[in-house]
């Protein structure tokens, strides 16, 4: 899956989206398409490109456009304030409950936290499943009315405290890496590793894409195969935070071996460089890079 900005000559797609972004209760049926011309919805995409906060991020899979989340500010139903991009984001049938939409929405708030606003809003139906994905990516309710939820991501700030409790969980996180290299259990490795095709580990000399080939083909199938014990010791560690969601652990390392075919000890020390980055209340293991120090 391919993640990146909306073309100029791609913009009649966000008319596609926003009709497919349409909430249709179960048993329902979908409205004309005509309902976008509509005043309070055309506001979406109508002079698309001359907002400040006008960004967009698509999906994009074998040259398709699949998804797309966009921002503006604007008075839709999820507006707060003058300063507050409000969001829209749609997904093909297809494509919805992969975790798509959720790597789309974390993109896009990046980008508003880069870009330096303080917060994003959006309107949810309250029946509408995808309110546990926003809370999932930071948004909390901030008001609703008898159908809609309105909900708002703080993007900037933030109290010390929570830093320091942020940096306290990313150590666990390493440290629950090593005992899942230890003792090559699938729950501690589920514990703090995201479960993500985009999720990716690089040992000496070898890359493994995806949480599952990680656990089966580098964990079960190749370091407790080759090793009859096998303990991380990690050491100096440091936090780095790339935004409110996305922090870079460094640390060095040597292990303690017994190899599995002749009882011999072995071991090695180097440095190691970990992704984390938050998913709703937890921080979860990204992407994982190590190397041998002689």
């Amino acid at each position: 899956m391919l993640f990146r900005e909306l073309r100029p000559e791609e913009v009649s797609l966000l008319k596609d989206f926003l009709y497919e972004a349409i909430f249709v209760p179960e048993g329902a049926e979908p409205p004309e398409r005509s309902i976008i011309e509509k005043p309070e919805l055309a506001l979406y995409y109508e002079r698309w490109g001359n907002g400040p906060a006008d960004y967009c991020i698509v999906a994009e899979e074998a040259g398709k456009v699949v998804g797309a989340v966009w921002t503006r500010l604007m008075h839709d139903y999820g507006y707060v304030d003058d300063e507050t991009p409000s969001f829209a984001i749609s997904l093909n049938r297809e494509y919805r409950g992969k975790g798509i939409g959720t790597e789309l929405m974390r993109r896009m708030l990046d980008q508003l936290r880069s870009q330096g606003y303080r917060q994003a809003s959006l309107a949810v139906q309250k029946a509408n499943d995808a309110v546990r994905m926003y809370e999932k990516v930071g948004f909390q309710i901030a008001s609703e009315n008898d159908e809609e939820y309105i909900m708002i991501c703080k993007l900037q700030g933030g109290d010390p405290m929570s830093k320091q409790n942020d940096i306290q969980a990313i150590a666990e996180v390493v440290e629950g890496y090593c005992k899942a290299i230890h003792t090559g259990e699938r729950a501690d490795f589920d514990a703090i590793f995201c479960q993500s095709e985009e999720a990716a580990l690089i040992s000496i000399g070898k890359h493994f894409q995806g949480a599952e080939s990680i656990y089966q083909d580098f964990i079960k199938n190749a370091i407790h195969v080759f090793y009859q014990s096998i303990d991380l010791i990690q050491e100096d560690l440091t936090v780095n935070f790339v935004s409110e969601d996305v922090a870079v652990a460094i640390f060095t390392y040597h292990t303690e071996c017994i190899r599995a075919k002749t009882g011999e000890f072995y071991g090695i020390k180097g440095k190691e460089t970990q992704v984390i980055r938050r998913e709703g209340d937890a921080w979860k293991l990204f992407h994982v890079h190590y190397s041998k120090v002689d």
